[in-house]
């Protein structure tokens, strides 16, 4: 209120008929602006019904034709390049990638960040190992399993918080400890999960609060920004994320 704005938060599934209908709703009561926010960094569907209603978004891209005054992103490439240039600092040169999903925006750009990264640290990436799941727990300990079935590395670096529980997990019913035998290092920085395991969690926050904050920045002064802007994302260093250790 302190802009002279009221904010409304609609809640949609993810359908288009239904963020069509959303979006028609509120242009009939008057908004004067939209920001389409995503919990997950991908592509959505902009509705027919913007025609010359301002719009941003926020951790999102309009897949279809839009003309915003921007569009906000996280810099998945530096912080995957950043995560893992904080475990090849540490000494680790056996490091495993347990991505994502597959293919998706985010899970591609951590990738190219952490293969840049073990180039820059002397290391060939194309003889670690890699394996991908779907950011949830059970992934995590699945994909780890995968991992161990075929090499031994020193460190994992997980697609999400979730995933690297799921490899805690999978560690811990190996008989190995974290970070003595092997570091892991997540991403999201999750709320209530990276802060509160033992050890606490090393991992990237998520710039949601900054790319909110540029969104309503944006709508609220109806200033045309550059065509995306890429917010930084911060590394958080915990106990999880330990010196390589000798004897492996």
């Amino acid at each position: 209120m302190t802009a002279g704005f009221v904010c409304i938060v609609v809640e949609t599934s993810g359908d288009p008929t239904d963020g069509d209908d959303a979006v028609a709703s509120m242009i009939d009561r008057g908004v004067e602006g939209l920001v389409y926010a995503s919990p997950a960094t991908i592509g959505v569907h902009a509705s027919a019904h913007l025609s010359h209603t301002p719009v941003v978004f926020a951790n999102c891209w309009p897949i279809n034709e839009a003309d915003p005054l921007a569009v906000i992103v996280p810099d998945e490439y530096r912080g995957g390049y950043d995560i893992a240039t904080a475990v090849f600092d540490r000494g680790h040169r056996r490091v495993a990638f347990l991505g994502g999903t597959e293919g998706q925006w985010a899970t591609v750009e951590r990738r190219r960040g952490f293969v840049d990264a073990a180039r820059d640290a002397g290391v060939d990436p194309t003889g670690l190992p890699e394996e991908y799941g779907i950011y949830s727990t059970h992934s995590g300990f699945t994909g780890t399993e995968r991992i161990f079935s075929s090499a031994s590395p020193t460190a994992i670096i997980c697609g999400n918080d979730r995933m690297a529980l799921g490899a805690m997990l999978a560690l811990h019913a190996r008989h190995l400890e974290v970070p003595r035998d092997v570091s892991i290092v997540g991403y999201d920085d999750q709320v209530n999960l990276a802060d509160e395991l033992t050890p606490g969690l090393t991992t990237v926050a998520l710039p949601f609060f900054q790319m909110g904050y540029i969104a309503g920045r944006t709508m609220i002064k109806h200033e045309r920004q550059e065509e995306r802007i890429v917010v930084d994302c911060d590394v958080i260093i915990r106990d999880s994320l330990g010196p390589a250790d000798t004897f492996w």
